[in-house]
């Protein structure tokens, strides 16, 4: 299990993010895995994520997003397209 600690609008950029690095990384697969859970406890829905609108304002402003950038990038600079099982 994935539990997240942030707002679904958050979650939704974070995985806008990682796509280029995950092959098959999608909101559908996301909800069928039943793996990803909301800081509430619940399962993350597709629909929840696909409603989620991210712009800058929502995730704390461009400083953060510059910051989920690099941070998602460093951890993935000799990692590309991994198959998302």
């Amino acid at each position: 299990m994935i539990h997240w600690e942030c707002e679904t609008i958050q979650l939704r950029y974070i995985i806008d993010q990682l796509k280029p690095y995950f092959e098959g990384l999608n909101l559908k697969n996301i909800e069928d895995s039943r793996k990803f859970i909301s800081k509430q406890g619940n399962r993350i829905k597709a629909s929840n994520l696909s409603n989620a609108k991210t712009t800058s304002k929502n995730i704390g402003g461009v400083k953060n997003q510059q910051f989920i950038k690099e941070l998602i990038t460093d951890a993935f600079k000799k990692t590309k397209n991994t198959k998302v099982s």
